[in-house]
């Protein structure tokens, strides 16, 4: 995106599921860990276009979202403190409905095929 600042990888607790015919990954709020790249965005027309991608229509009844967005403290690879970071999830519910496929190995897309595991 442009105008963003690439921070670098970053882990934050959670757990990856693959969503099957949808071509896109979900993150839970469950215990775990997922990886990915943080990047910085400032710019309110840069957040109001992620929301809409991501499908959040509404602060106010999440339970019509896709996905949610939430503060998480991130925990970098580098050691570095990047402090907290606004991160998607969607509810576990909505996983299991879209028969989620969990990403043991937390990152997308899934690149081994130990990464796999049925959601149980």
């Amino acid at each position: 995106m442009q105008g963003a600042h690439y921070l670098g990888r970053a882990r934050i607790c959670g757990r990856l599921y693959h969503l099957p015919g949808a071509g896109y990954p979900a993150a839970s709020d469950e215990k775990g860990w997922i990886w990915g790249d943080c990047w910085q965005i400032e710019e309110a027309d840069q957040w109001r276009t992620l929301d809409y991608w991501e499908d959040l229509r509404s602060r106010d009844h999440e339970g019509v979202n896709l996905y949610y967005r939430r503060p998480v403290p991130l925990h970098p690879a580098s050691g570095s403190d990047l402090g907290r970071a606004w991160v998607y999830r969607m509810r576990i519910e909505r996983i299991r409905q879209m028969k989620g496929i969990r990403l043991t190995a937390g990152v997308w897309p899934p690149r081994l095929p130990y990464a796999w595991s049925l959601l149980a």
